[in-house]
């Protein structure tokens, strides 16, 4: 009987999750996606970054959690999600869960309602986009 209070555990944090999952799409501000060619160009999510039509983001912060959720979806359909720890949360719309993990650099961030994320390995951007 005593493998029940981890089955349980379990069970309630997967509910947990999936009650987010599908509360946070009918809550949340959809952003549109945009591909950057730069750094810079990502954080002013410029011009001269290209909208990525039918790409979505939302996200849900969790202050008291330092956490923040992101669902993107593609043409209305639910693409994936994930979860992002260990962040410095001002409000919903300014917030940063970067991190450095060992030569790769991710930044994850969002900084007046502009969501900026790009990996980044030594001195080569591999992937850079913005969402506004």
């Amino acid at each position: 009987m005593k493998g029940y209070g981890y089955f349980s555990f379990a069970l309630k944090t997967t509910l947990f999750f999936c009650l987010i999952l599908f509360g946070l799409h009918s809550q949340a501000k959809q952003l549109k996606v945009y591909r950057c060619n730069s750094p810079d160009d990502a954080e002013r999510c410029s011009v001269s970054c290209q909208y990525e039509p039918g790409v979505v983001i939302e996200f849900l912060v969790e202050k008291q959690k330092n956490l923040v959720m992101r669902k993107v979806y593609e043409k209305s359909q639910y693409v994936s999600s994930s979860i992002m720890k260990n962040c410095s949360i001002f409000d919903e719309s300014n917030w940063d869960c970067s991190r450095v993990d060992g030569r790769a650099k991710f930044i994850q961030k969002m900084t007046s309602g502009i969501y900026v994320d790009y990996f980044s390995v030594l001195k080569g951007d591999a992937f850079i986009q913005c969402a506004k």
